[in-house]
């Protein structure tokens, strides 16, 4: 005979978290426990101990959900951590019935893992279901993350190519908590951005990363990847979208910007002078020579393709991408187009010279310069790698001035004082290149003398620069004072006249190839018999232009005129007045007495500001600006022989 023997009470239970992962700061959020009879009734009070996991509370009391069995839940509180007192209380049938345990949770508690809890099962009749963790009637949730309930996003910055160094990586972000962001990369290791930045839900996000010196201003790629899709995200440029449809609660979004550093060029433009202990005109940086910067550079493929164009910075420095696309072994020329004013004396990669027209090695690499006018230009071939320090020297004009216009008496002569300076270290010699007399009569004749302290007379014992032609070394800056001094033949006639062309040859040294330029001023001497030579000369004041005979102005702008007077005659004069009168379309600004000899006692003078019959004023006062007319400066006493003196005036141009 056999007798049946009836299976046990057995009770199970699982527990789960009302979504995973669990999102801070947002109501409504529980834990179920799903629990199991089997076989037979419950016969005991069946215990609910839960401690919640940290940072988690209790949102109200838990309660019970019916199944396809249900039961009396009692003694649960209703606040705290831990369900401790909660049971269901026996004679419960077999089936299935759920506990549901409201909580509360804290942004303290976001991270990973930190929304996973276990529930302590135990009594209910079941000899197997004890307080001890881990048996049957015990249950775990899965593995559950707590997140912000905002979307986070983070970024990571990884480099393709193999780099040394730190290099640090900045970013402009917009519909973020932060506005900016700086990751910074070293030895190539990937940089990872903080995790504390958060957006808004639905709200799109961009994410600019600013160009590094050195690098592309471009990366190679960027995009976003989450926890539930493939990657996203638009890249424009250097900026990444997000579209606000991934901007949800919760979201973790990871952004990675891939940069290679191989795919650019850079360089610098500097001043080649030689300040500073440097070598002027060799095309290498050195001594404190400084940077010029706004000038145009321009990537090309060494025929007409622009492929790309930057402007140096204040520094000099300039960055040029190349084209991920490029074809290694194509040939790429890096462009620099002279600015206004300047001259280019040469070019180097690093610290090796570049001679113009001739391939030069340098790191196992060819470059070849080219020293032309308006652009020069460095060329190479293209391996996938970056290129570095390719440089180009650059020096400001020298500059000679000004032009002379005088007159004297046959038999006697003329002196004209002018002045090089140099912006760069050379050689300068001085010629009188083919002078052209009215009419053609022999006699006129020049020469050009050292004036070292640059009084603008000949002085006595001066060093004759030409003829011949005698160089003089110089360095950026210094000036180089002369005096031409023309021969008036004695078979002269009043009206006849020389034009002698004054040329400063200067030698660029240490330049390669050889470099030079010239400079020319013109000398002017009229035959006149009178004792009293006036020269009128003008210049620009509002583009701080030079004296000369002649001046361009626009509407709006200063022109200054000087008159300089000199006694040619053997006797003094007195009583001199000097009069003029504002161009017309001119409104008068001001007037003074200039350089005067101590002779010259007193000067008072009328102006438009004063005109007749007003009483003169002191050449020295400052007058209201405005009208047009009559001026005139009388000195008192008298000027003597072979004096000389200037007066000046200010108009605006209408």
């Amino acid at each position: 005979m056999t007798t049946p023997v009836a299976p046990p009470l057995t009770i199970t239970s699982t527990k789960t978290a009302s979504t995973n992962p669990l999102v801070a700061a947002i109501s409504g959020q529980f834990y179920t426990v799903e629990v199991t009879v089997a076989n037979e009734p419950t016969t005991a009070p069946l215990l609910i101990a839960d401690t919640l996991p940290v940072g988690l509370t209790l949102a109200g009391a838990p309660s019970l959900v019916a199944g396809s069995t249900t039961g009396m839940l009692t003694g649960c509180p209703s606040a705290g951590a831990t369900t401790t007192g909660c049971r269901v209380e026996p004679g419960v049938a077999p089936g299935t019935f759920s506990i549901r345990i409201p909580v509360n949770v804290p942004t303290s508690a976001i991270g990973p893992g930190r929304g996973t809890n276990t529930a302590n099962l135990s009594g209910g009749g079941d000899a197997a279901c004890t307080t001890a963790l881990n048996q049957r009637c015990d249950a775990t949730t899965p593995v559950t993350n707590v997140v912000a309930n905002v979307p986070r996003v983070r970024i990571y910055k990884n480099v393709r190519s193999s780099v040394t160094g730190t290099h640090v990586f900045e970013f402009a972000l917009t519909g973020l908590s932060a506005s900016r962001e700086a990751i910074t990369v070293v030895n190539g290791a990937l940089g990872i951005g903080l995790d504390s930045i958060t957006g808004t839900a639905g709200v799109p996000v961009t994410i600019t990363e600013r160009a590094l010196a050195g690098w592309p201003s471009r990366p190679v790629s960027a995009s976003c990847t989450d926890a539930t899709s493939a990657a996203f995200g638009t890249l424009k440029d250097s900026t990444l979208t997000i579209p606000g449809t991934r901007m949800v609660a919760g979201a973790n979004i990871l952004c990675t910007f891939i940069n290679d550093a191989a795919f650019v060029v850079n360089g610098r433009v500097f001043n080649d002078s030689g300040v500073g202990s440097g070598v002027p005109n060799d095309g290498l940086v050195n001594g404190v020579e400084a940077g010029i910067g706004s000038v145009a550079m321009r990537l090309t493929d060494c025929v007409t393709t622009s492929l790309g164009s930057a402007a140096t910075d204040g520094r000099g420095r300039y960055s040029l991408d190349v084209p991920f696309a490029m074809t290694p072994g194509a040939r790429l020329c890096v462009e620099e187009r002279t600015p206004a004013g300047f001259l280019s004396t040469g070019a180097s990669v690093g610290t090796v010279q570049l001679p113009a027209g001739s391939p030069v090695s340098s790191g196992g690499k060819s470059y070849t310069y080219t020293r032309t006018d308006p652009a020069d230009r460095i060329a190479f071939t293209w391996d996938n790698t970056a290129r570095s320090e390719l440089n180009f020297g650059d020096v400001a004009f020298n500059t000679f001035s000004p032009d002379g216009a005088r007159s004297g008496p046959p038999g006697s002569t003329a002196t004209y004082a002018h002045t090089f300076v140099a912006q760069t270290g050379g050689a300068v010699s001085f010629e009188i290149a083919g002078p052209v007399a009215t009419p053609a009569i022999s006699g006129w004749s020049g020469k050009v003398f050292a004036d070292a302290g640059c009084t603008g007379t000949l002085q006595g014992g001066a060093q004759v620069l030409y003829p011949p032609s005698v160089p003089v070394t110089v360095a950026a800056g210094q000036r180089v004072c002369v005096v031409m001094q023309e021969f008036i033949p004695a078979n002269a006639q009043n009206g006849n006249s020389s034009n002698s062309p004054v040329r400063a040859n200067f030698t660029f040294t240490n330049a390669a190839p050889s470099l030079s330029a010239s400079y020319t001023v013109h000398d002017i001497t009229t035959v006149s018999s009178s004792a009293l030579e006036l020269k009128k000369e003008v210049r620009n004041v509002t583009q701080s232009g030079a004296f000369g005979l002649s001046n361009q102005a626009k509407s709006g702008e200063t022109l200054e005129y000087r008159i300089t007077y000199t006694n040619n005659g053997i006797t003094p004069i007195g009583d001199l007045t000097v009069s003029d009168t504002t161009p017309a379309y001119t409104a008068f600004v001001g007037a003074a007495a200039g350089a005067t000899p101590a002779a010259l006692t007193a000067c008072a003078k009328t102006t438009p500001a004063n005109p007749r019959p007003a009483p003169l004023v002191r050449c020295e006062q400052v007058q209201p600006a405005g009208g047009s007319g009559w001026l005139n400066w009388k000195f008192s006493g008298s000027l003597p022989p072979g004096a000389t003196g200037e007066v000046l005036f200010q108009v605006k141009v209408e």
